[in-house]
């Protein structure tokens, strides 16, 4: 009879340090965590493969690697339809940075969140956006 009482004891302690608020906490963070290092990833892959993916001519200024996708700003595409996790083709005004949603569905991933559930904020840098492309990119360019 002791020892049932002890185990009894023991698996509703287990069950209920499990539903503390530091380890839900704890889940969350890690959650979010998985998801930086994923987005993190997308975006230095993006960056690398640019310059082959979405070539220049030689000639050009802009016809190096290292420009990362625009941001989702609204959710919507061209056409005004829900489009959640797409780049918008535009960045707005070259050299000036900018702030949206993350563009997971543009760079193949599932959709990210951060501990909270949300979908997770991107800002670029003017200097380093696609479109438009700046006329300062070159291999020492150093991001605002």
């Amino acid at each position: 009879m002791v020892m049932l009482v002890i185990l009894v004891l023991g698996a509703a302690t287990l069950l209920i340090s499990s539903f503390s608020p530091f380890a839900l906490k704890n889940t969350r963070q890690e959650g979010a965590t998985a998801a930086l290092m994923q987005a993190r990833n997308a975006l230095i892959s993006f960056a690398i493969t640019h310059g082959d993916t979405h070539p220049t001519p030689p000639a050009s200024p802009n016809h190096v690697h290292g420009y990362l996708p625009c941001m989702d700003i609204d959710g919507r595409n061209l056409s005004n339809n829900p489009a959640e996790g797409q780049s918008d083709l535009n960045c707005g005004t070259e050299d000036v940075s900018m702030i949206g949603r993350f563009p997971w569905k543009t760079l193949g991933l599932q959709t990210l969140h951060d501990g909270d559930h949300e979908c997770l904020w991107y800002a670029v840098s003017g200097t380093y956006k696609n479109n438009p492309k700046t006329s300062l990119m070159n291999w020492d360019t150093s991001g605002l």
